[in-house]
Order: structure tokens, then C-alpha cells, then sequence
């Protein structure tokens, strides 16, 4: 059992803020948040995460996709948010 979010580990999140320039999305298993930033939001281009139909409080599938300085950037893109699947692995 890992106890905290990995490189391109993919995890279950909830949608906690949507701000401008992109999401944080919560990872109460880790008790950690992470940044998706517009641009892996969704394979088609939006420039605001409630255009890619994203909501507060909603669940999402989540791959981690930086770690830098401890601070965890996420895609929503890269996995299938029916199945969790990978869709970059």
C-alpha cells in the first residue's frame, strides 16, 4: 500500500477548486491535493475546466505527471475518466 502519490500512478480525486488556469483536485487517500493545469484537462483544447465539462466536488480519474518540489501536477487527459484507464502509458 503506498502511501503517497507516485510518478504517472493513476488515482481517484475529487474536484476541489477550479480556478482560471486550471483544477485542484484532492487525493483524500494520500491526504494530499494536486494541479491540473488547463492544458491536460482534456484532449480537446479548453481554456477553463468547467468547459471541459469538469464540476466542483466531482470525482475524476487523475495520473500524476510531475512530483517536482513535492507538489504534484496531474493530468485529467491521460486516463479514461469512465475506467481509469491509462491513456498514455
Amino acid at each position: 500500500e503506498e502511501d503517497k502519490a507516485t510518478l504517472h500512478g493513476i488515482y481517484q480525486g475529487n474536484v476541489k477548486k477550479i480556478m482560471d488556469f486550471g483544477m485542484i483536485v484532492d487525493l483524500p487517500k494520500f491526504q494530499t491535493e494536486g494541479m491540473v493545469y488547463n492544458a491536460a484537462l482534456s484532449k480537446n483544447r479548453a481554456n477553463h475546466a468547467s468547459e471541459a465539462g469538469f464540476r466542483r466536488n466531482e470525482r475524476v480519474w487523475v495520473k500524476v505527471i510531475s512530483t517536482r518540489n513535492n507538489k504534484l501536477v496531474l493530468s485529467t487527459k491521460d486516463v479514461d475518466q469512465g475506467t481509469g484507464k491509462d491513456l498514455m502509458p
